[in-house]
C-alpha cells in the first residue's frame, strides 16, 4: 500500500509540473512575441509538450519491462530537472520550445514506468487493475489541471525563479518513484521485449485501426479546443489569462460526468460514440458566437467535454476489453497513448501553424476544428458496419 501511495503522489507531483511548465511558458512567450501570439503559442506549446510519448514510444515500454520501474521514474524526472536548472539558470538559452520538448520527452519514459507500476500496485493492494488505474488517471488529469492555472501565477508573481518550484516538484516526484518497489516485480530483456513490441504494434494496429484513429482523434480535436477557449476568453477579456486557465478544468467536470454516463450505452456503443462525436462537431463552431459571457462559455465547454467523455470512454473502453482479451493489454495502451499524443500533436500544431502563419484567423479554428471532427464520426460509423457490437 505504501508503494502505491508514492506512485499516487508522484504521478501527481509530475503532472502539476508539467501543467504549470506549460502555461507557465505560455505566458513567458506571450511577453516576448506579444499578446496578438497568444492564440497560436497555446496551441504549439500544447502540442510540442505532449510529443514525448510519441518519440520515445519505441523504446520506453521495453525500457519500462527491462529495468526496474521505480528507476524509470526517477531518473526519467531527474534528467528533466537537468534541462529545467539549465535553462533557468540561463534564462532558457536556445529557445523556450527545447525545454518544452526535453519535458515532454522526460514525462514520455516516466508515463511508461507508472504505467507498467499500476498492474503490479493492483497485485500488491489487492484491488482490480482497472481500479487502480482508475484512481491513478483522476489524480494524474487533476495533476495537469490545477497545474494549468498555477503555471499562470508563477509566472505573474516568480518569472525569474518560477524554475525552482518545477525543479522542487520533480525532485520530490522522483524522490516518490523510487520508493515505488513492488515484490512480485519481474524485469525482462531489452531486447526481447523491443521485438515483442514492434510484432504486436503492428498486429494491433491492423486489426484496431479504426479505434486507434477515433478516439485519438477526439482527444486531439478536444485538447486544441480547449486552448481555443482559454486564448478566447483572455482575448474577448472576459477573464484574466490566469481564471481563463480554469477552462480545461470545467471540461474536466463534464468528460468525467460523460465517462460515467457511458457505461448504459455499451450495449450499442458505437451508435453512440458516432452521436456523440457528431455533437461535438455541431458545438465546437459556437464559441465564438457564446463569448459574450465567461459562464456561458463555461457552462458549453462542461456540455462539450460531456460529449466527449461519453464518445473517448466507449471506444477507448471497448479496445482495451478487446487486447486485454488478447493479453496484449501492455502493448495496447501504450499504443493507445502514442496515438492520442500523436493526434495532440499534429492537430495542435496544424491550428497553431495555421494561426502564426495567418492562414486562418483566431475564430475560424474553431471552424477547422469542427471540420476534422468529421473523420471520428465517420470512423465511428464505420465501426458500426463492422459489427463490433
Amino acid at each position: 500500500m505504501i508503494s502505491y501511495i508514492f506512485l499516487l503522489i508522484s504521478a501527481f507531483l509530475s503532472a502539476f509540473i508539467l501543467g504549470a511548465f506549460q502555461f507557465y511558458m505560455l505566458e513567458y512567450l506571450v511577453a516576448q512575441h506579444g499578446d496578438s501570439s497568444r492564440d497560436w503559442l497555446i496551441q504549439t506549446i500544447s502540442a510540442i509538450i505532449t510529443i514525448g510519448p510519441v518519440i520515445v514510444y519505441a523504446i520506453s515500454a521495453p525500457l519500462a519491462a527491462s529495468i526496474k520501474k521505480s528507476r524509470v521514474m526517477a531518473f526519467s524526472l531527474w534528467f528533466g530537472m537537468f534541462f529545467l536548472l539549465f535553462g533557468g539558470l540561463t534564462n532558457w538559452l536556445g529557445s523556450p520550445f527545447l525545454y518544452l520538448a526535453a519535458i515532454g520527452l522526460a514525462l514520455g519514459v516516466y508515463s511508461a514506468g507508472k504505467m507498467a507500476s499500476v498492474p503490479l500496485a493492483s497485485f500488491t493492494i489487492g484491488k482490480s487493475t482497472a481500479l487502480t488505474n482508475a484512481i491513478m488517471s483522476v489524480v494524474f488529469l487533476f495533476g495537469i489541471l490545477s497545474g494549468l492555472p498555477s503555471g499562470t501565477m508563477f509566472y505573474n508573481h516568480f518569472p525569474q525563479h518560477a524554475y525552482m518550484f518545477f525543479l522542487a516538484g520533480l525532485g520530490i516526484a522522483g524522490l516518490c518513484g523510487l520508493q515505488c518497489k513492488f515484490s512480485n516485480e519481474q524485469t525482462s530483456s531489452f531486447i526481447k521485449e523491443e521485438k515483442k513490441l514492434l510484432s504486436e504494434t503492428q498486429n494491433l494496429y491492423k486489426k484496431y485501426s479504426l479505434m486507434l484513429i477515433s478516439s485519438p482523434m477526439l482527444w486531439g480535436i478536444a485538447g486544441a479546443a480547449n486552448m481555443a477557449i482559454t486564448a478566447l476568453v483572455v482575448r474577448e477579456k472576459l477573464a484574466t489569462p490566469q481564471v481563463a486557465a480554469f477552462i480545461p478544468l470545467w471540461a474536466a467536470f463534464g468528460v468525467i460526468a460523460g465517462t460515467l454516463v457511458s457505461p448504459v450505452f455499451n450495449n450499442f456503443r458505437y451508435k453512440v460514440a458516432a452521436a456523440a462525436a457528431f455533437f461535438m462537431l455541431i458545438i465546437i463552431p459556437f464559441f465564438p458566437t457564446v463569448s459574450f459571457s465567461y459562464l456561458v462559455i463555461t457552462l458549453t465547454t462542461v456540455v462539450l467535454g460531456f460529449f466527449f467523455g461519453i464518445a473517448t470512454n466507449l471506444i477507448d473502453s471497448s479496445f482495451l476489453e478487446f487486447v486485454g482479451n488478447e493479453k496484449k493489454e501492455g502493448t495496447g495502451a501504450a499504443l493507445q497513448s502514442a496515438m492520442l499524443a500523436l493526434c495532440t500533436v499534429v492537430i495542435g500544431s496544424g491550428v497553431g501553424i495555421a494561426l502564426k502563419n495567418n492562414i486562418i484567423p483566431p475564430n475560424a479554428q474553431f471552424i477547422a476544428l469542427s471540420i476534422i471532427t468529421l473523420i471520428p464520426v465517420v470512423l465511428a460509423v464505420f465501426l458500426v458496419k463492422q459489427n463490433y457490437e
